[in-house]
């Protein structure tokens, strides 16, 4: 397995090979990606480890839903985020800078 996308590879930062979709809840290939094959070997992992399917993305809904409504109203909440780390990062990072 293509370990691209393993979070404990040193240097990893999962912003230089993913994005995500805040409506959808879904991981999709970093566009900035302009290596054909790099862009391909990122969204076959995507698809290989299930981040887009069943109740991994269910539970990401679920829990994520209501954190990001109270962040668009402007209350931060990073301690209530214990899980799908990632996704709420990239989420934040969306709303800070659609408010500038």
């Amino acid at each position: 397995m293509d370990d691209i996308l393993k979070p404990d590879t040193p240097g990893y930062d999962p912003y230089e090979f993913l994005a995500y979709d805040k409506l959808c809840h879904a991981y999709y290939p970093n566009p900035d990606i302009e290596d054909e094959h790099l862009f391909k070997r990122v969204d076959k992992m995507i698809h290989l480890l299930g981040l887009n399917y069943g109740t991994i993305k269910d539970n990401r809904i679920l829990f994520l839903s209501p954190i990001l409504e109270r962040l668009s109203l402007g209350k931060k909440e990073d301690a209530d985020v214990y899980q799908f780390v990632t996704a709420y990062q990239m989420c934040v990072q969306e709303i800070e800078e659609a408010a500038r």
